[in-house]
């Protein structure tokens, strides 16, 4: 995962572990949630770089990883 800039949607328990797992791997990370104290509280373990609190925001930022529903068929 190292170098690979991944977007997590959702820091909730899932999505917050997911977070971490990705940053220990190496992941940049680009993190969504509608709640601003999950953001700060994952920015602040994570390094990640940037902060989206919309979904449409972070739909539109590039990435290496994306999920199969988020792919045009």
């Amino acid at each position: 995962m190292k170098g690979c800039v991944v977007a997590v949607q959702g820091l909730g328990h899932v999505g917050a572990e997911l977070t971490r797992m990705l940053h220990a791997a190496g992941a940049k990370l680009i993190i969504a949630d509608i709640s601003k104290q999950r953001l700060d509280a994952l920015v602040a373990v994570t390094d990640a770089k940037r902060r989206c609190m919309s979904m449409i925001s972070l739909v539109r930022t590039p990435t290496s990883l994306l999920p199969a529903h988020w792919v045009p068929s």
